[in-house]
């Protein structure tokens, strides 16, 4: 739970500054490539995170990469920072967090479908449509295919599940006998 809200703080500020500077897209590239690098390289953090390293290796190490990356000034500040305070483990939670800001920021809401068969482009269509009209954000959906439904899907957005699939039906039917029928 400290991590967490620790990990929002920081994002907090590292967006505000962003926006603060009219750099936010820039920073927002800065923290894909971030995560690429962290996806190709997982063996970069566990450096970071290293106690044994001392902080003068693990800065000369974060300068190679800001000068092969050539970050915008606030990156390089704000992971500069993080290094100082003994914070980069909290990286990878407070780039989700920034992207998050940033949907939020431009009213966008990101959620899953999932569904026994692929769903045809008019029922994506009316499904965000809908999606839309009850949140009035735009909406982008990720959609998944899930056989063991048996048929239905389920809808998470914001929060909010919408379940209308068979096993739910069947999970509802059983807990309305289990509670109505005394023997």
């Amino acid at each position: 739970m400290k991590k967490t809200k620790l990990a929002q703080t920081y994002s907090k500020a590292y967006y505000s500054l962003a926006m603060e500077q009219a750099c936010i897209k820039e920073v927002l590239k800065d923290c894909n490539n971030l995560l690429a690098l962290f996806e190709k390289e997982p063996s970069f953090l566990l450096f970071f995170d290293n106690q044994v390293s001392s902080i003068k290796k693990q800065k000369q190490a974060l300068q190679v990469v800001l000068d092969k990356f050539s970050f915008h000034t606030v990156t390089k500040n704000f992971l500069s920072l993080l290094l100082e305070n003994k914070r980069f483990f909290l990286i990878k939670n407070i780039i989700s967090l920034l992207f998050l800001l940033q949907n939020e920021h431009n009213k966008i809401l990101k959620g899953s479908v999932i569904s026994v068969a692929s769903l045809s482009d008019l029922e994506k269509k009316q499904l965000e449509t809908a999606l839309v009209d009850q949140f009035k954000a735009n909406v982008t959906l990720e959609y998944k295919q899930d056989p063991s439904l048996a048929e239905g899907f389920i809808v998470r957005i914001a929060g909010h599940t919408l379940n209308t699939s068979f096993n739910n039906k069947i999970d509802n039917l059983n807990k309305h006998i289990k509670r109505n029928l005394s023997f």
